[in-house]
């Protein structure tokens, strides 16, 4: 969902600056994500170029379910992506469990401009494993 559908440029023609970016997991009853499952995250773009990700979210945290984990910060690697971008782009989750690891969760994206306008998109609930340790969904 995107707040706005605006450019990214302000009233006096800067273009805005990509400042924030955050990834938060809700886990319904189900199944957790053990300690020593890596996770990672990437925002992209609709050509697949990274606007923001996260290679080790929460390293050694147990996600117990039910539960609410985050915000946790994306690191930006393109701050000139628009909302636009964004919000015609894919969200991307991957997993590395030690073992056998099966997570149920709903991934929310948040993301920020220095003008004040912001994005978010989430999975819904996603289920991913040892076996299928990558999820994909749309950001708009």
């Amino acid at each position: 969902m995107v707040k706005s559908d605006q450019g990214c440029k302000n009233k006096i023609g800067i273009v805005a600056q990509l400042n924030k970016s955050a990834v938060t997991f809700v886990l319904p009853q189900g199944d957790n994500k053990d300690f020593d499952t890596r996770v990672r995250i990437y925002v992209k773009k609709k050509d697949g170029s990274i606007i923001a990700q996260n290679e080790n979210v929460a390293p050694g945290q147990p996600f117990p379910d039910p539960g609410t984990y985050g915000p946790y910060d994306l690191n930006i690697i393109n701050a000139n992506s628009t909302n636009v971008e964004f919000s015609d782009g894919k969200s991307e989750l991957q997993i590395q469990p030690v073992g056998n690891d099966r997570w149920i969760t709903n991934v929310k994206i948040s993301m920020g401009w220095s003008d004040g306008l912001t994005a978010a998109c989430e999975s819904g609930n996603i289920i991913v494993d040892q076996d299928v340790n990558t999820a994909r969904w749309s950001n708009s």
